[in-house]
C-alpha cells in the first residue's frame, strides 16, 4: 500500500517490500526473508530525474540509494534488464513504469 506524506517539503512515496516485489520491481534480493515483511522503501525526487530511495526495516534506515532516470533509460535502450543496488536488484522496465506512474503522471 502506498502512503503519501511530506517530509521537509518533499513528497515521499512509501512502498512495502511486498508491494514492490508483487509489482515486479524487485526481481532479486539479499534481504533476509524474515525482514521482508518489515521492510519499507521511501522514494523522493530531490531534483528532476533523480530519485532517492531509502530502505528501512522496522523504521530503522538500513540503506540509501540514488537512481538516475537517464541511467535507467540508457539501460533500457541497451537491453539491460536489471539494476543491481546491492541488497536488491530491480527490473529496469518496471522501475521506469513505477517512476512514471508515481512521479510523472499528472
Amino acid at each position: 500500500t502506498k502512503l503519501r506524506t511530506k517530509i521537509f517539503g518533499e513528497k515521499v512515496h512509501k512502498f512495502s517490500y511486498k508491494d514492490l516485489s508483487k509489482m515486479g520491481v524487485i526481481v532479486n534480493s539479499e534481504v533476509p526473508s524474515i525482514s521482508r515483511g518489515r521492510t519499507r522503501f521511501y522514494i523522493t525526487t530531490p531534483e528532476p530525474g533523480m530519485f532517492e530511495v531509502e530502505a528501512k526495516i522496522t523504521g530503522l534506515s538500513v540503506a540509501k540509494m540514488q537512481i538516475d532516470l537517464e541511467d535507467l533509460l540508457e539501460k533500457k535502450e541497451n537491453n539491460i534488464t536489471e539494476l543491481d543496488l546491492g541488497q536488491v536488484t530491480l527490473d529496469v522496465n518496471m522501475t521506469i513504469h513505477l517512476i512514471n506512474k508515481t512521479f510523472l503522471a499528472a
